[in-house]
């Protein structure tokens, strides 16, 4: 089963520990199924890991009472990972797609003057 196939952005925002409206994510399906959380701040390294890739490092809280437990699990927040990976992976797409599209509008002809 693919990572996005695993959770749902819900269509319920919330407010939660007096913070503005946030929107929660949902796991659908596997051992976490049921529990519900939503990041909090993300924070990108600014050196390069010895195999090329970049550390994301990120706070969420769970909100489902149920599966409160699970902060701190090891297993669930390299879950968390995929999915917060995922999730940049499709704005960074949808964003590229929209640049394109863009790009692609413009009016690149010079006018003639005379």
């Amino acid at each position: 089963m693919k990572i996005e196939e695993t959770y749902v952005i819900t269509e319920n925002d919330i407010r939660y520990k007096d913070k503005d409206v946030v929107a929660t994510i949902r796991i659908t399906a596997g051992e976490f199924k049921d529990a519900v959380f939503h990041f909090g701040e993300i924070n990108f390294a600014e050196e390069e890991n010895p195999d090329g890739t970049y550390s994301i490092g990120f706070n969420y809280d769970i909100i489902s009472e149920e599966h409160k437990e699970l902060k701190g699990n090891d297993v669930f927040e390299s879950y968390l990972g995929e999915v917060l990976n995922d999730l940049l992976k499709h704005a960074l797409d949808e964003a590229e797609k929209r640049y394109k599209n863009e790009l692609g509008t413009k009016n690149t002809q010079t006018p003639i003057t005379g």
